[in-house]
């Protein structure tokens, strides 16, 4: 039963680690190529969404940052149809990461539907780095746990053969 149970954490830290590659590999692959899709004049683009500030307490002391979830959104046409996009960048950003105005949509041969107003490499960091923090804890899970039962064994066997105090 222990060993079930060591197991289901163990694929419990690995999905994770899985989805988040699964997730970087099919974006990548979306993206690939980006650098040489066609372009045409976009429009309507604006800036929506927003920074939200927070601000974390802990006994090691506090913090304050900002999470950025703008994202822009932006209209073009490829052959008569109209599509709308929703990523300044393939990794995401805010109208900055767009860069300066007149702005070029920049679609997918393949798949029109998909376009960027800046054909920047997608990067994957957030998939990467979820990845990254599963991949560590999976690890430091494997390390401790042998570590773990052979003390629990050894504090076992003295508790069931205590030495003789003569």
């Amino acid at each position: 039963m222990k060993n079930l149970l060591s197991h289901s954490i163990l694929a419990g830290l690995a999905g994770p680690v899985f989805l988040a590659l699964a997730i970087f590999i099919l974006a990548k692959h979306k993206y690939d190529g980006i650098e040489d899709w066609p372009s045409v004049p976009a429009e309507n683009v604006i800036e929506k969404g927003k920074l939200h500030p927070y601000r974390t307490e802990s006994v090691l002391g506090s913090g304050q940052g900002l999470i950025d979830a703008r994202y822009v959104e932006f209209s073009y046409s490829v052959n008569g149809v109209t599509y709308t996009g929703t990523k300044a960048t393939p990794n995401g950003g805010g109208i900055e990461a767009a860069g300066d105005p007149p702005w070029n949509a920049y679609f997918s041969p393949v798949e029109p539907s998909i376009g960027v107003l800046n054909p920047l490499p997608y990067r994957g960091t957030r998939p990467l780095t979820v990845a990254g923090i599963f991949f560590a804890v999976s690890l430091l899970y494997i390390w401790v746990t042998p570590w773990k039962k052979r003390n629990f064994d050894r504090a076992k066997s003295v508790r069931q053969h205590p030495a003789s105090t003569e």
